[in-house]
């Protein structure tokens, strides 16, 4: 039996960020092999006069949900784009500043998942925000994540996903010289609906100006988060989580934003719901996200 689409609200309402998201841990750099020489310091460079650069970042996704054993429900809503800007500091010790314009999805779809996801998003208003990033792109403990948290829960939990992906696509450089072949490691810790995840970025410089990254996120272990929601107690409990991302990255050390970077983002978890009356509900899950910036 083919999987049956449902209303997207069906994976925002229940989905596995109910949550704001918190700052990363620190993020400590491992250089796993230098590379070939001639070896230099890969930093961020902000232009004598302040640039501002812009570009577009195109994203499709779909989920697969099985809530408390029933059969397979579908999330796919049509792809959707938004323009990411990014404005370079006017002193050394100064943030850069970014914007993220309108949702725009593409037309010609009249199934409920457009439908809903268009009324959704339409509550993702334009917003700013300041990223305080040293120049290897190591940011400080206050920065917070660009997409979470701006607007409604039901308008961030798509969104939400995009802030793994750029934390793969903003490329935290190592302190010492690297040529080509060089491979660097960060593992930390980030916080998501309320679980904490242990992370795993490795970064390979291909070409002078590429890079390509692997980044792995999961639950340790077993956790629990109590929630309410309308009025009702729940207990979840997060059984089983794994993301990985493959992503390249064509850097533009002058502007932050790559020049052109792509990412697979795949995400498996089996969620727990435990009501107050003692019913439990197993809702495995898994997720394919695709995110494009020219």
């Amino acid at each position: 039996m083919p999987p049956r689409t449902v209303p997207a609200g069906a994976w925002l309402d229940a989905g596995p960020f109910a949550r704001a998201a918190a700052p990363s841990s620190r993020a400590d750099v491992t250089l796993l092999d230098p590379g070939a020489a001639p070896r230099a310091p890969l930093r961020y460079v902000a232009p004598a006069v302040a640039a501002h650069v812009e570009r577009r970042l195109r994203v499709s996704f779909r989920q697969d949900y099985s809530p408390g054993g029933a059969s397979t429900l579908t999330v796919a809503p049509p792809p959707w784009s938004m323009s990411v800007a990014m404005t370079a500091p006017e002193a050394a010790d100064a943030p850069w500043r970014y914007h993220i314009g309108r949702i725009e999805m593409q037309a010609g779809d009249a199934a409920t998942n457009a439908r809903i996801f268009r009324d959704v998003f339409a509550g993702w208003i334009p917003v700013e925000g300041e990223l305080a990033l040293d120049a290897r792109g190591a940011p400080t403990a206050a920065t917070r994540p660009m997409f979470t948290g701006h607007t409604s829960i039901r308008a961030n939990e798509p969104i939400r996903l995009l802030d793994d992906v750029f934390d793969a696509w903003l490329v935290v450089f190592p302190p010492e010289p690297v040529g080509v072949g060089a491979r660097w490691r960060i593992i930390d810790s980030v916080v998501r609906g309320g679980f904490t995840l242990a992370r795993t970025r490795t970064f390979t410089l291909v070409a002078p100006a590429r890079v390509v990254a692997q980044v792995a996120l999961d639950v340790p272990r077993d956790q629990r988060v109590n929630l309410v929601v309308d009025g009702a107690s729940f207990t979840l409990t997060m059984a089983y989580w794994k993301v990985t991302i493959d992503a390249e990255i064509n850097l533009d050390p002058t502007s932050l934003l790559p020049r052109r970077a792509t990412a697979k983002y795949h995400l498996v978890f089996l969620q727990r719901e435990e009501q107050v009356e003692g019913h439990t509900a197993a809702r495995p899950s898994n997720l394919d996200l695709s995110a494009e910036l020219n």
